[in-house]
C-alpha cells in the first residue's frame, strides 16, 4: 500500500521535470511537436498550406489544359484539318485566354532565343506551334513511323515557309 502513495508524487515530479525541461528549451519542444498549445497555429498554418495546394493544383490543370490545346492546334494543322492562318489564330486565341503565360513565353523567347523586343505576338505564337509540330516529328521519328515522319516533316517545312513569309524578321529555328 505504501507503493502507491508514492505514485503521486511520482507523477507531480515528472510533470515539474518536463515542464522545466519546456521553459528552459522551447525551441526542442517545437521540433518534438510537444507544444500542444500552438495548435491554432498550427491549424492555420494548415488551412494556408491547403489552399497553397489547391492553387498549384489549380494551376497544374491549366497548363496541361493549355499543352492539350496547343498540341491539338498544331496536330490539326499537321493532319492538313487547319491553315497556317487558322492554326495562327486558334493559338493567338489560346494567348488570349491566358495572358500570363503568355507573357511569360514571350519573355522565355526574348531570353532564350533571342527574339527582338518588337517581335509580333503572332511570330511568337508560330514559334510556339513550331515546337510542337517539332516535337510530334521528333516523337515520329522515335517510334520508326516513317509515314508520319515525312507528312510531318513535309507540314514543318510548309510552316517554316509560311513563317518567313508572315513574320521575316523572325529569328529562323
Amino acid at each position: 500500500m505504501r507503493h502507491f502513495a508514492n505514485v503521486p508524487s511520482l507523477l507531480l515530479s515528472l510533470a515539474a521535470i518536463g515542464t522545466a525541461a519546456v521553459i528552459a528549451a522551447p525551441e526542442r519542444t517545437r521540433a518534438a511537436g510537444l507544444d500542444f498549445w500552438n495548435v491554432t497555429d498550427d491549424e492555420a498554418l494548415l488551412r494556408a498550406e491547403a489552399s497553397q495546394r489547391q492553387d498549384l493544383e489549380f494551376e497544374h490543370e491549366q497548363i496541361r489544359e493549355r499543352n492539350a490545346i496547343g498540341n491539338e492546334i498544331a496536330r490539326k494543322f499537321c493532319d492538313e484539318r487547319s491553315s497556317f492562318r487558322e492554326a495562327l489564330d486558334a493559338a493567338a486565341d489560346l494567348a488570349e485566354s491566358s495572358p500570363e503565360w503568355f507573357e511569360k513565353l514571350k519573355s522565355h523567347y526574348r531570353i532564350c532565343l533571342r527574339f527582338p523586343e518588337a517581335t509580333s505576338n503572332g511570330a511568337v505564337m508560330a514559334r510556339y506551334l513550331r515546337v510542337k509540330i517539332a516535337q510530334m516529328l521528333l516523337s515520329a521519328e522515335i517510334l520508326g513511323d516513317r509515314p508520319r515522319v515525312a507528312v510531318l516533316s513535309s507540314r514543318l517545312a510548309h510552316f517554316d515557309h509560311e513563317v518567313a513569309v508572315r513574320f521575316p524578321s523572325t529569328p529562323a529555328p
